[in-house]
């Protein structure tokens, strides 16, 4: 029977010393949870009076005011107001760009304008589509119009390089015209005259 009585007291030692440990567990757990609601200032929040004034027409839910709905429904306001605000700053930036769009636009089109008429032989299609002009600004017709200033430039170099050619053509031409009068005429076209003061000026 001591035996049994023994058993019994130990088996209460445990209970009452696990007791004791889930007693100081569940203290520390609850402490710890107080001690950073107080740090973090949550605590307070929720022991705050509300006070502010009221406008016109506003209506104010209690139950929102204690559960803390009413800080949640002022962030999504804030959150609505600067997205309204990114949104007109976009429209605003967009805006920008279609000016800055539209005057690169008159820019160029002035340009190729003064091109065109620079150059007599171009062909009536790029005349139509440069003095015509356009009703929106936009990133192709820039491109565009830079597209058609290129190939008048191009063109303009070509025109160049064929009267460098044909002048090149015509002094050859003159050359092989004076041979040709030497082989007819002999010595006595180069003793001329006429003959030595071609000869000379070139």
């Amino acid at each position: 029977m001591t035996n049994n009585n023994t058993q019994k007291s130990k088996k209460n030692k445990l209970v009452e010393t696990k007791n004791v440990f889930e007693t100081l567990k569940y203290e520390a757990k609850v402490t710890t949870d107080e001690f950073f609601k107080q740090l973090l200032g949550q605590q307070q929040v929720l022991n705050q009076k509300r006070a502010g004034e009221l406008s016109v027409g506003q209506s104010v839910e209690i139950n929102e005011v204690l559960n803390g709905k009413e800080e949640q429904r002022k962030k999504y306001e804030e959150q609505i107001f600067f997205e309204r605000r990114l949104f007109s700053e976009e429209k605003q930036e967009t805006n920008n760009r279609i000016q800055e769009l539209r005057m690169r636009l008159q820019v160029i089109q002035a340009e190729a304008v003064k091109m065109v008429n620079s150059t007599q032989k171009l062909t009536e299609g790029i005349k139509i589509a440069v003095l015509q002009g356009t009703v929106d600004a936009s990133e192709y017709q820039i491109n565009f119009f830079e597209n058609i200033i290129k190939m008048i430039a191009n063109f303009r170099k070509k025109i160049d390089s064929a009267v460098t050619w044909l002048q090149g053509s015509n002094t050859r031409a003159q050359k092989k015209n004076f041979w040709s009068q030497y082989k007819k005429k002999g010595a006595s076209f180069l003793l001329s005259g006429e003959s030595y003061s071609q000869r000379s000026a070139g």
